[in-house]
């Protein structure tokens, strides 16, 4: 079976100002790694550029590490070749140009399998392998809502005790508990396809979201 990896890219964008004119370039650097999270050496990478077709290679060093310098502005598509790997290929253009805050990421994926593992844990709660980042339309097939995340299980409780003094003097006492049974409830993983860091657990809901166990007491004299 072949296995899959995932691509970190940085761009970067540089301009330089001459007496004739300005001159606009950049590059883009990266490493190549597999779902756990091990370089890959060796990896063929080919950029393609997609206004004029020119094409730039180049291979991951022992760091998994890659650069591409001195790239025109423009939209590329990036492959990633190597032994025992299934080909990745990421695109720098949005075809349906629906991202309105970066052009530059494809909205949806498209499914090819079940997203949901039967047993779910903190380092794989989905499944990478039901998915291709680069959709064969503008916006891929995956619906909306169809990964279940850990969810939430907590118990709230709390007690009161009213104790009489005297005829106008009362003491009440007062004990409120959030997720009482201290029950870890993880906080929604990463869903981003093309991120190293897909479908695994990073932390914990905030207590205002049942996360750890919050307890509160007080005392109130009434007369």
């Amino acid at each position: 079976m072949l296995r899959k990896f995932s691509v970190l890219l940085v761009a970067l964008l540089c301009s330089a100002q001459w007496t004739f004119g300005q001159s606009t370039f950049g590059g883009i650097v990266g490493i190549v790694k597999d779902h756990s999270q091990s370089s890959v050496t060796g990896a063929q990478l080919t950029l393609t550029s997609l206004d004029d077709g020119a094409q730039r290679t180049a291979s991951s060093d022992s760091n998994g590490g890659f650069e591409f310098i001195n790239l025109k502005a423009g939209h590329y598509e990036l492959t990633v070749h190597a032994e025992g790997f299934t080909d990745y290929k990421i695109s720098s253009y949005d075809p349906g140009n629906l991202n309105l805050s970066y052009r530059g990421s494809l909205q949806r994926p498209d499914c090819t399998g079940n997203g949901n593992v039967a047993n779910p844990g903190t380092g794989s709660m989905f499944n990478i392998d039901a998915f291709n980042p680069i959709p064969t339309v503008p916006v891929g097939n995956c619906g909306v809502g169809i990964l279940e995340g850990p969810g939430t299980t907590t118990i709230a409780a709390g007690l009161a005790k009213t104790l009489h003094l005297t005829e106008r003097l009362r003491l009440r006492f007062e004990g409120t508990f959030t997720n009482l049974m201290n029950h870890p409830n993880f906080a929604p993983p990463p869903t981003n396809v093309t991120s190293a860091s897909f479908g695994f657990v990073q932390n914990v809901q905030t207590a205002e979201n049942s996360g750890n166990r919050t307890g509160q007491l007080s005392l109130r004299l009434d007369f």
